[in-house]
């Protein structure tokens, strides 16, 4: 009795944990995935319908038709356990309705006058699982900036079109011989081929490339004009449309494989994106605490208080964002410390009413931990990128390292010392003109305009400068020959100014950082190779 006791409480304990386990939703990314493959499936069984209509005796198709029906539902299920809004819950809800209808007829007896209907109920079905993965892509706009990655996923949004399309041709093909509204679908037919053979141009120019990519177009315009023979052909045998099933069926194939290849791709963009963003942490530390200071000037103290819990509420994004996209558990870790040491910084810099030469100290010191902490999550974000081929071949190849001007990820990290140094600079310069800890001030000065110096020297030798970036690098320059001009003079009447100029350089380098981003981005989009 005591040992059926202690199982069933095992049995209590244990499963609705792993009920839970198996209940976890998806990422976003997989969520647009499903939502994309709904898109598809919802086109193809009206396809496998339309062909049993055709061949009511062949079992693959109804096979096809069951293990589709299966997947529908299945990728339906895992959807609904990621809802982050009102409008993913609405269209989930649309899809499921229309689902239910559409399945009445699609899984049930094979008729010929059911075609019409069940192609119209196709046509709602497909609008309303587009505009479920529209309202999931509208929310990975909102925790994701870079606009690289937003292009890589609009030629992933055009691969799912074409795989749709395909499946819409041969259904249009076959309602076209046979529903009696045969004259409607041979029009639909034919702009669904105009369609695909846009979006085949539209994918065959795209500056965003590789290799791979172009080797699987390739096929898909080689299977596409084998298929385009066959439904411009007389024929009507079962033999002529089992030839064109399997052209659809090779096409679907390749635009699967073109879409790997951009995930993987889409990967490294990410990676590129990740380590922008946890250096942007980094900056905003010591911007806060720059307006921190800055505010105790009276005179413009909303000014900066303004501008600080403007900081503040980035900070928190910016952290909200790599929470989310986070690659891996190490840099979650490295995130939740910098999120504990945040909550002591803002409670102080956000404590309008006490400040003095005192308080300010402590608020530098505390800055001091939350860098530490936000330079553990910029360092886990690089052991995770050293994982990934691509970027380690950025630094070595053939075994060696490459020379520090030809290294995109050191040009990065430069841009990245410098818009720190920045804000830096002008912190100590006003601390140390307005005598707070005055000696040690000055010597933090010092040094972080003897290391400006160095970097940015450094960044001008890069080999990797075009001509738009050199010009960039040189506005930089000139911003901080002013910025050195003011800490020479070493007066308190120039703080407006140091501030005016640490902005302007800030968001210089800011556009800079970013045009190197850029430039990684797209030595990745040539080193697809290296992706494996």
């Amino acid at each position: 009795m005591k040992t059926r006791i202690q199982l069933i409480c095992f049995c209590c304990i244990i499963f609705p944990i792993a009920l839970f386990a198996s209940n976890k939703g998806p990422s976003i990314k997989e969520a647009l995935e499903l939502a994309a493959n709904q898109q598809v499936l919802s086109q193809r069984i009206s396809k496998i319908y339309l062909a049993l209509c055709h061949n009511t005796r062949d079992p693959k198709l109804y096979q096809e038709r069951a293990e589709a029906v299966e997947a529908f539902e299945e990728q339906l299920y895992r959807m609904s356990l990621l809802v982050p809004n009102e409008r993913v819950k609405e269209n989930i809800q649309e899809v499921r309705s229309l689902w239910k209808t559409y399945k009445a007829v699609a899984d049930w007896t094979i008729k010929n006058e059911a075609v019409d209907k069940l192609l119209r109920q196709a046509s709602n079905l497909l609008k309303a699982t587009k505009l479920l993965h529209a309202a999931y892509q509208e929310y990975e706009y909102t925790i994701k900036e870079n606009s690289d990655l937003i292009t890589v996923n609009q030629y992933i949004n055009q691969n799912y079109n074409q795989r749709v399309i395909i499946e819409r041709i041969m259904t249009y093909y076959l309602a076209s011989k046979q529903s009696v509204d045969d004259l409607t679908y041979s029009f639909k037919l034919e702009e669904a081929k105009k369609a695909f053979t846009r979006i085949l141009f539209i994918l065959e120019k795209a500056e965003t490339t590789s290799q791979n990519i172009q080797t699987e177009l390739q096929t898909i315009r080689s299977e596409w004009e084998l298929m385009r023979e066959e439904l411009e052909s007389e024929g009507n045998d079962l033999n002529n449309l089992s030839q064109m099933l399997e052209h659809s069926k090779a096409i679907s194939l390749a635009i699967q494989e073109m879409i790997y290849n951009y995930e993987a791709l889409g990967a490294k963009l990410s990676l590129s994106y990740a380590i922008n963003q946890a250096t942007a942490q980094c900056v905003l530390v010591q911007k806060i605490a720059k307006s921190y200071v800055a505010s105790m000037n009276e005179k413009v103290a909303y000014t900066y208080q303004k501008e600080l819990l403007k900081c503040v509420d980035k900070f928190e994004q910016t952290q909200r964002v790599m929470l989310m996209t986070v690659p891996t558990e190490e840099t979650r870790g490295a995130i939740h410390v910098v999120k504990t040491m945040w909550k002591n910084y803002k409670q102080m810099v956000t404590n309008f009413e006490l400040r003095d030469p005192l308080q300010t100290i402590k608020v530098l010191e505390q800055s001091y931990v939350v860098m530490a902490a936000c330079d553990r999550a910029v360092e886990a974000v690089e052991n995770y990128a050293q994982t990934i081929p691509a970027y380690r071949n950025f630094s070595i190849q053939n075994g060696q390292a490459v020379d520090k001007s030809m290294d995109i990820t050191q040009q990065i990290q430069l841009a990245s010392k410098l818009r720190i140094y920045t804000q830096r600079v002008a912190l100590y310069f006003m601390m140390k003109t307005n005598r707070i800890d005055q000696e040690l001030s000055n010597q933090r000065l010092q040094v972080c305009i003897h290391d400006f110096i160095i970097q940015l020297n450094a960044l001008k030798k890069s080999e990797l400068n075009n001509s738009f970036i050199s010009q960039l690098i040189e506005d930089c320059s000139a911003e901080w020959e002013l910025m050195a001009t003011i800490c020479a003079n070493n007066e308190s009447k120039e703080i407006n100014k140091m501030l005016l100029s640490s902005r302007k350089l800030s968001n210089k380098l800011t556009a800079l950082a970013d045009l190197y981003e850029h430039y990684m981005n797209e030595l990745f989009a040539q080193d697809m190779e290296y992706s494996n």
